[in-house]
């Protein structure tokens, strides 16, 4: 949706994807530690990263670039930079060295710079140092006072690296068939929005059937796919190692596979419809141990679902004539 603003000379070509993961942590001395370990993962990856692509801008093969800088310092990355290519690297955006902050900030004053009465909230793009206090210092309402919390701005990676044990990972059990069952959230209102027919919309339906066909050429492992309406699952291989088995890799690589797929065919499906707004999907992962149960939840899926939607537009079209009978 935001693409054409940024890029308005370039195509979106490949969708993009992403995955996630949720992380729980006690307390927000460990959420402060685990901000700070990825900014500083910010800064060395692209210091290195500045370095590099000088290196092979000046002539360089990227071989000879990584050799050269392998096993250098922070501190001879800099004197590179600054020797060879006459670039402070301090001086570079502060995007790039530290990353960005998104957060609700409270407003007091107006546009015209008059203070207002009611603070309310607006949403800020900055990039702020989050290593030290004095962000944390001046933005309390975020996290909540830590009176207790240690400043270790001198702290190298590995110092927050602690983080990490809090990272539960959940593995799908081994010797099982995988479904995943993708699902759009709040579709009623995205089909209104966008003139769906009901109670099916054929064209839509086809749009969803390409995605589909996309989901298996991204993942190879997918081996049997079956949809209807606004939902697919998609049955992967019993000895897939997509993810190493990771249940929340899995989830958002194909939530947000499949919403840049639809998002992508969109006009060559609806070429004089504009997206109003992002479709959302859900998704859903299960697991069995035999062919037959994986048989009866695609027979399920097909005959639970298309009758019961039929039946309620229906009766909802029932419903509006006998409403517009009473007024006339």
């Amino acid at each position: 949706m935001k693409w054409k603003d940024f890029f308005p000379n370039n195509d979106l070509k490949e969708p993009p994807y992403f995955d996630g993961r949720v992380v729980c942590y006690p307390n927000i001395n460990t959420i402060r530690d685990y901000l700070a370990w990825r900014q500083v993962d910010c800064h060395i990856n692209n210091q290195y990263n500045t370095c590099f692509w000088a290196l092979v801008k000046s002539g360089k093969t990227e071989k000879e670039a990584h050799q050269a800088l392998k096993g250098t310092s922070s501190k001879d990355k800099n004197k590179l930079l600054l020797q060879q290519f006459q670039v402070n690297y301090n001086d570079e955006p502060a995007m790039f060295r530290k990353g960005s902050t998104v957060y609700r900030d409270k407003v007091k004053t107006d546009d015209c710079g008059n203070p207002i009465k009611r603070t309310r909230e607006a949403i800020t793009v900055s990039n702020f140092d989050l290593i030290g206090p004095e962000f944390w210092e001046n933005h309390q309402y975020i996290l909540g006072e830590a009176s207790d919390y240690l400043c270790l701005g001198g702290k190298e990676k590995y110092g927050y690296e602690y983080v990490k044990k809090f990272d539960n990972i959940h593995r799908l059990p081994y010797s099982n068939w995988t479904i995943v069952r993708i699902s759009a959230c709040q579709f009623d209102q995205f089909s209104l929005i966008h003139s769906f027919d009901k109670p099916n919309d054929e064209t839509a339906l086809r749009l969803m059937n390409a995605c589909a066909s996309l989901m298996m050429e991204q993942f190879p492992d997918i081996i049997f796919g079956y949809g209807f309406d606004n939902e697919y699952s998609f049955v992967f291989q019993e000895k897939t190692e997509l993810y190493q088995r990771d249940e929340r890799l899995i989830i958002s690589s194909c939530s947000s596979c499949f919403t840049s797929f639809y998002m992508m065919k969109w006009k060559e499906y609806f070429p004089s419809k504009e997206l109003v707004q992002p479709p959302h999907f859900q998704v859903e992962v299960s697991c069995y141990p035999e062919p037959r149960i994986v048989c009866d939840y695609l027979s399920r899926r097909q005959s639970e679902w298309p009758q019961q939607k039929s039946i309620h537009y229906m009766l909802l079209d029932v419903g509006e004539i006998w409403r517009r009978r009473k007024q006339s």
